[in-house]
């Protein structure tokens, strides 16, 4: 418990476009997961249950492949938080905003029992806290020191499974 971990959303599929940034209840206008994107989000909820990883608060982006990819990591839905909806069809200044919005959330640090997960996009991150996660469904662990966001590793999506089993192998 005690850390901040986003998630950027695995993969999706590369023939969809997001065609309409101001509808995003429909998906049918987005860039959705592809069935890789979803079999890596539920192999990784079930290495986080299976690590014990408590989960608090469960934030996302708006977009259908960030809210998708958030329920199957932990079976619910999440909250949407607007701060960290795709910034590139956005305005400067309307990024510029979200980021701040963003970066304020990153300084507050969570309970030392439950952690808060975010899952989104790969340019919230690098703009908010200069973390590139380049991999579709990599993670950021991050731990908050006197308001100040820290990174402390990146986790690919191919390394929940075997942490998970070296957990079970002890």
């Amino acid at each position: 418990g005690g850390h901040i971990v986003y998630f950027r959303h695995g993969p999706t599929d590369s023939t969809q476009q997001d065609s309409d940034p101001n509808n995003l209840a429909n998906c049918a206008t987005q860039r959705n997961l592809n069935q890789a994107g979803r079999d890596q989000g539920r192999m990784i909820g079930e290495a986080l249950r299976a690590l014990n990883i408590p989960a608090g608060t469960v934030r996302s982006s708006e977009y259908c492949r960030a809210k998708e990819y958030s329920q199957l990591l932990f079976g619910s839905e999440p909250q949407v938080e607007p701060s960290i909806v795709l910034p590139d069809p956005l305005p400067m200044p309307t990024q510029q905003q979200n980021t701040e919005a963003f970066r304020r959330l990153l300084a507050q640090a969570p309970p030392a029992t439950s952690n808060v997960f975010y899952v989104s996009h790969s340019p919230n991150i690098r703009q908010a806290m200069n973390v590139d996660l380049s991999v579709e469904g990599s993670a950021a662990i991050i731990r908050v020191e006197g308001g100040n966001p820290q990174l402390v590793a990146r986790v690919l999506p191919t390394e929940w499974a075997p942490l998970a089993q070296a957990l079970a192998n002890r």
